[in-house]
């Protein structure tokens, strides 16, 4: 005769798994459940936290991601990616200032000689391009995009020469991302260097930066945007003679 068995309970690490399961089809709510339930359990589960920290930003939920993520920086300091996700629920909740803490943890503490390496990256052609990409470290990864999310806190704190800077180290890194380029012209005319910023788009104009397919009206709207702020006589005089040329092809 048959013995009826009680069910498994639940573990932790299995409340994980059924998360993971749960986020990997889009039941994000589901999967928010399924972590809780991990960490309920067994507070110490990193990995849950982690995710469950995901899940939040996922959802607009940057304060709840927030506490999640320090859970695992109070048991892993030096968990790079909670302090970025972190950082970047911060920069979400508009708290510019703290997110740019996050990213230094990282870039000065975490990962010093990594960053330091995208920060001295000379600009590369399209083969030397190639060649830095197959590479790349994970961790040299990983410092680009706290660079790129660094950049954007410094601008909304309006360090825009600091930002611009910034963006020229990424554009030199992966020259085919033309909207780096982009970035670093914005942040120089924010920072009351339209000169500088002109000079960029021409530089980008004359075909010295990669991956600017489809761009073209975009860089010209942008320079004579600019050449009219910095030559306003001048443009005022060709904006003349275009209406009086007008005025005489209208009467005949």
């Amino acid at each position: 005769m048959a013995v009826n068995q009680e069910p498994r309970q639940m573990t932790s690490k299995d409340y994980y798994d059924r998360g993971m399961s749960l986020y990997d089809i889009g039941k994000l709510e589901d999967a928010l459940a399924a972590f809780s339930n991990a960490v309920d359990l067994s507070p110490e589960n990193v990995e849950a936290w982690f995710e469950k920290g995901f899940v939040h930003t996922k959802l607009s939920q940057p304060a709840e991601a927030i506490a999640s993520f320090d859970r695992v920086i109070a048991r892993e300091p030096l968990d790079a990616e909670a302090w970025q996700k972190k950082g970047e629920a911060l920069f979400a909740l508009g708290d510019a200032r703290a997110a740019l803490s996050c990213f230094d943890r990282i870039l000065c503490d975490i990962f010093p000689k990594e960053s330091e390496i995208i920060l001295k990256s000379e600009a590369a052609n399209d083969r030397q391009h190639e060649k830095v990409i197959k590479t790349e470290k994970p961790e040299e990864k990983l410092c680009i995009a706290v660079l790129r999310c660094k950049a954007d806190a410094l601008s909304t704190t309006d360090r825009h020469h600091e930002a611009a800077l910034l963006f020229e180290r990424l554009a030199c890194r992966n020259p085919r991302d033309a909207e780096l380029s982009f970035r670093r012209a914005e942040e120089l005319e924010k920072a009351g260097m339209p000169a500088d910023a002109l000079a960029v788009y021409k530089s980008m104009s004359a075909g010295s930066a990669l991956g600017l397919s489809g761009h073209e009206m975009r860089i010209k709207t942008a320079s004579q945007r600019l050449e009219e702020i910095l030559n306003p006589r001048t443009n005022i005089f060709q904006k003349l003679v275009t209406t009086v040329k007008g005025l005489f092809g209208a009467e005949e």
